[in-house]
């Protein structure tokens, strides 16, 4: 893996799940295009940027949510359900939104592994 390949992993991190997805922020009225990543060790989205819709395209993470930190995972909506993810970090309650498909999936997944922790 090259140093700008995204996600950059920690040493024996093993990436679970991979898809396109929408980071869902300031009540629905943002939603960021990228990826998200589920490892054995973390929750990562990393947010696409690109300059004139096609060149230069980066992605920069935008969530970095280290599995022990997550409290409650659960899924919102009737027709196009959400991956809700509740977490502490340094004492503070966070919560992030995800768009992917598969939602009841990554849900499973995530629970599983979080229980694990």
């Amino acid at each position: 893996m090259s140093e700008e390949e995204f996600p950059k992993l920690n040493p024996n991190e093993t990436v679970i799940r991979e898809n396109k997805a929408k980071h869902v922020r300031h009540g629905g009225q943002t939603k960021q295009g990228g990826t998200l990543i589920l490892t054995d060790q973390r929750l990562i989205f990393g947010r696409h940027t690109s300059f004139l819709f096609f060149l230069f395209k980066k992605t920069h993470v935008a969530a970095d949510i280290s599995l022990g930190d997550i409290d409650k995972i659960e899924t919102q909506g009737m027709l196009r359900k959400s991956l809700v993810v509740h977490y502490t970090v340094n004492n503070n309650t966070e919560t992030d939104v995800f768009e992917v498909s598969d939602v009841e999936e990554w849900e499973s997944k995530l629970k599983e592994l979080v229980s694990s922790e």
